[in-house]
């Protein structure tokens, strides 16, 4: 029998209701003064805030904590790119705005060669001032800055921590941004301290410098833990990896679990991912996307958008104060490994509508449930089984809320 494929659809719509307007969120900057982009009405989510920038790397988030206020970072280009020059984009930066006030004012991008980079990449080295791009005698990248000097740097941009999400039209759920920039596993390295809820998400890009050996033993990722313990061995419990991830022994393999792992009372919590070849990373310094999904039923782990497996669980909750570790305490760190665009989404609750349980065959026209309800924001998933092959087309699901033909808008729901 062929293997069983687990699908799982999933539609997401962002809407604009009138009368919908941003939030506004104070200065922004650390001191409570804004240089650049001071009115925060207009510019609710991005400000330029001065400091001492000598030694600073834009890269680092240490240096966000030296300008930013909380729940702010220093820009990526990432952040800016996304509405440059377009004064319909919710994120607009004009060049009128971002010349509009004295000063030069850096965030963690760079341009080279007439393009625009969502980030310094590589580039940490102490080139100008050490601001986290090389600039001095002509070396590119140069480091992207707003304001209207071209000389010593005064200060850094900092863009809000929901900066990428349109809250002046949206609905979005919370983004907790926890490491715009890359960093790199330390053993025993405490990121952040976090709240868990019952539904979030966790993203992160990974790259391996080339040419890197592996570890002989684990080598740790991230860490997330709401008790302080690895979990590991017969001492488990509850929140000790919510989730974790590591490199297999001997090998760039990723091994993910949530929950804890194969103590003595972890009966419903021994959570691990089965990943295939797909999670098998490269020493060559392309950066692989992992995202993993925690839902009270389930949790899914993506690569490069691609659903690699999909766990059940029955014991979610909620923890506070839960640790971040980018490298954890107990085993090494994963060697010459750079983790960025890594942040915790809290995801939106969904309600479960079971179609079918059964296993079944596709008949044709047989109409399995009639009159759902189709909302803006929603998952289908199931369990398919191939039994052979055909030459023609094959009907598997067909959800229509129109019955007039698949030309119409709302015939393929998909």
């Amino acid at each position: 029998m062929m293997r069983p494929i687990s699908v799982v659809v999933v539609l997401v719509a962002l809407f604009c209701a009138e009368g919908v307007h941003a939030q506004v969120a104070g200065p922004g900057c650390l001191d409570g003064t804004r240089e650049g982009f001071v009115d925060s009405v207009q510019f609710p989510r991005i400000a330029a805030c001065s400091g001492p920038t000598m030694g600073l790397a834009v890269t680092s988030v240490a240096t966000s904590t030296q300008f930013c206020a909380a729940g702010w970072h220093i820009c990526t280009g990432a952040d800016i790119n996304a509405g440059r020059n377009d004064p319909s984009h919710f994120t607009a930066v004009t060049q009128d705005m971002a010349t509009g006030f004295s000063g030069k004012f850096a965030y963690n991008a760079n341009n080279d060669c007439n393009s625009c980079q969502d980030t310094c990449g590589g580039r940490t080295d102490v080139g100008h001032s050490g601001h986290g791009c090389t600039v001095n005698n002509g070396t590119d990248p140069d480091l992207a800055c707003m304001g209207n000097g071209c000389t010593v740097i005064v200060g850094m941009v900092c863009c809000r921590n929901d900066y990428l999400v349109n809250t002046a039209c949206a609905v979005a759920p919370p983004r907790l941004n926890l490491s715009v920039g890359p960093i790199t596993p330390v053993r025993g390295q405490l990121l952040a301290n976090v709240t868990i809820p019952l539904n979030y998400e966790i993203n992160m890009d990974i790259s391996i410098a080339p040419g890197t050996a592996f570890n002989q033993g684990w080598g740790s990722l991230v860490h997330f833990t709401a008790t302080g313990n690895d979990g590991g061995s017969n001492s488990a419990v509850l929140g000790d990896r919510i989730p974790a991830i590591w490199f297999r022994p001997r090998s760039f393999s990723l091994y993910v679990i949530d929950g804890g792992d194969a103590g003595p009372s972890a009966t419903n919590f021994d959570n691990t991912c089965p990943i295939g070849a797909a999670g098998t990373l490269q020493a060559d310094g392309n950066v692989t996307n992992l995202r993993i999904v925690m839902r009270p039923s389930h949790f899914r782990v993506y690569i490069n958008g691609i659903l690699e497996c999909n766990e059940v669980r029955s014991d979610r909750r909620t923890w506070q104060s839960a640790m971040v570790y980018v490298g954890d305490p107990w085993y090494a760190p994963a060697p010459n490994t750079s983790i960025s665009n890594f942040y915790m989404l809290e995801a939106l609750p969904m309600t479960q509508v079971l179609i079918g349980s059964a296993a079944m065959d596709p008949t044709r026209s047989q109409v399995l449930i009639a009159n759902v309800t189709i909302p803006l924001n929603y998952e289908i998933g199931f369990t398919v089984i191939p039994h052979a092959t055909t030459s023609v087309w094959s009907s598997i699901l067909h959800v229509d809320a129109v019955a007039q033909g698949y030309t119409v808008y709302g015939s393929r729901i998909p």
